[in-house]
C-alpha cells in the first residue's frame, strides 16, 4: 500500500523481530541474489513477497529490472553503492533497508563477477 509520498505503508514493526538471519551462501549465485529482492529475508515472512515485488515495479520506469540477471549484474556496482549507503531501496520504513549480511552477500556476488 501507497501512502501520499508514493512509498510503501507497511505493517512492519518498527523494532527487529529478533530473528537471525539464515545461513548466507560464501560463493552466491544470482539465486541468491535475485532472493535479496524478490523475497528479503530479513522482513517477515507475510511480506517479504509484497515488499519484494514492489520494489522490483518501482525500478522498472528506470529500465532496472531487480529480478533479470543482465539488469542486475550489469548495473551491479551502481546497485552495490545504493544498497551500502541505504539510498536502495527507496523507502521510509527503516526495516526495509538491507542489513549488513545482505549488503555483504551482494558485494561477495558482485566481487566473483555476479555468477549465474
Amino acid at each position: 500500500m501507497e501512502n501520499s509520498k508514493g512509498s510503501v505503508q507497511s505493517t512492519l514493526p518498527t523494532e527487529s523481530s529478533g530473528a537471525s538471519a539464515p545461513p548466507l551462501p560464501t560463493n552466491p549465485t544470482w539465486k541468491d541474489i535475485a532472493a535479496l529482492f524478490q523475497s528479503p529475508f530479513w522482513l517477515p515472512d507475510g511480506d517479504r513477497t509484497i515488499v519484494g515485488s514492489y520494489w522490483i515495479l518501482k525500478m522498472r520506469p528506470y529500465n532496472l529490472n531487480l529480478d533479470q540477471y543482465p539488469d542486475v549484474s550489469t548495473q551491479a556496482k551502481v546497485i552495490y553503492d545504493a544498497i551500502y549507503s541505504g539510498d536502495m531501496p527507496r523507502t521510509y520504513d527503516s526495516t526495509e533497508k538491507f542489513p549488513p549480511e545482505a549488503v555483504a552477500l551482494f558485494k561477495t556476488w558482485m566481487d566473483n563477477n555476479c555468477p549465474e
